[in-house]
């Protein structure tokens, strides 16, 4: 399959050497695969039908403000009452999703499994999609699809623009305006996501154009190491001094601290949305981007996330919250393909059903994890 399929370069090099990968190479490149009309007819007639579906929840959220929060490296087991308390409430009162999985494609995790929620497509395996894929056009990404029914699209995250080339990306995919904490605060206060709510300018341009979609990139838990350092400067077990022996890692008492500083993002974002009267028409939908694949004691990971291998690591958090919408758990097992076509559902947004994933309240999806 490597060989006829030439899906993985990194596997067809180190499985037919150099030789037999340049000569197959410029096989392809140059003959390669002879597309027939039978095959061109198929994919236009495809594309030419409709295939959304209705159901309950169809058009349940439409012309609600969104936020779109990517959660980096916050894994299942840190969801619990004393690290995530928040989070914890807003899964209780909204619908929770305890089985859903966000398998790492291609080269960077974080980006990948980004782009995937806003287009409903995955990365290449062997690339990212800043490399792959920056001057293709979006139109059914979300930001196009919000701005056409009248919505303002932006991006919020700690760093600046130029890394992991988002700009660009977020602008291909029809974000309008990359918002960067770097630009308002200094490294070490930038680095905590509460920053979002909590600095005047950046949660006034967070909130000034309703309807609004605005994604969400979270920083506080990211790159995980052990000791007390948490990202670059900051020490958040400093700041949350409680949770030093925790758990019999130190490694895994700073995670958690981490977790802590995510978590009072959405306690400080829920206080201002609501003094301000936006809360009520506003409905936030987060998912992990990845487990923390960083973490040293693999072994301990396994025990506390409850899984057998480290494909069962996958399983990270996903949550639908707004004020008016009725408790309820989705066991089905979801995967990151499926938030793109929900999204859609919620919103009524017309998409055609041009995405690979599926609307998790579609009843006849019965669920799957790649």
């Amino acid at each position: 399959t490597i060989y006829t399929e030439w899906i993985d370069n990194k596997r067809a090099l180190c499985m037919f050497g150099a030789y037999e990968f340049l000569a197959r190479d410029v096989h392809l490149a140059f003959l390669g695969k002879q597309v027939s009309e039978e095959d061109l007819a198929a994919v236009e007639a495809y594309f030419s039908e409709d295939h959304r579906s209705e159901n309950a929840m169809t058009g349940a959220l439409e012309g609600k403000n969104l936020i779109l929060v990517l959660m980096e490296s916050i894994d299942d087991w840190l969801i619990n009452e004393e690290t995530t308390p928040t989070m914890c409430r807003m899964m209780e009162e909204g619908i929770n999703f305890p089985n859903m999985y966000t398998p790492i494609f291609g080269g960077a995790a974080t980006l990948n499994s980004e782009f995937c929620g806003y287009t409903g497509l995955t990365a290449p395996v062997n690339g990212t999609p800043v490399v792959n894929y920056t001057n293709n056009a979006y139109p059914y990404a979300l930001p196009f699809l919000f701005r056409g029914n009248g919505y303002k699209a932006k991006s919020f995250h700690y760093n600046w623009a130029s890394y992991y080339n988002r700009l660009n990306i977020h602008t291909s995919v029809g974000f309008e305006e990359y918002v960067s904490y770097l630009e308002y605060e200094e490294d070490e206060t930038a680095q905590q996501d509460s920053t979002l709510a909590k600095n005047g300018e950046i949660y006034q341009k967070f909130t000034e154009d309703i309807p609004f979609f605005n994604l969400v990139i979270t920083f506080s838990g990211h790159a995980s190491l052990s000791g007390e350092a948490y990202s670059h400067k900051d020490d958040a077990i400093k700041l949350y001094p409680q949770y030093i022996g925790m758990y019999d890692s130190p490694e895994m008492d700073s995670i958690s601290a981490k977790a802590r500083l995510t978590d009072d993002m959405f306690t400080e974002l829920l206080a201002r949305l609501e003094e301000d009267g936006l809360l009520e028409d506003t409905v936030i939908i987060a998912y992990g981007d990845h487990y923390d694949y960083t973490i040293h004691d693999q072994d301990y990971l396994k025990e506390l996330s409850d899984a057998q291998n480290v494909y069962e690591l996958s399983k990270t958090p996903f949550f639908i919250w707004a004020e008016d919408l009725e408790p309820q758990e989705i066991t089905k097992v979801v995967n990151t393909t499926d938030i793109y076509p929900t999204i859609c559902n919620l919103f009524g947004l017309d998409n055609r059903g041009y995405f690979l994933g599926n609307d998790m309240f579609d009843e006849n999806y019965e669920g799957y994890a790649y």
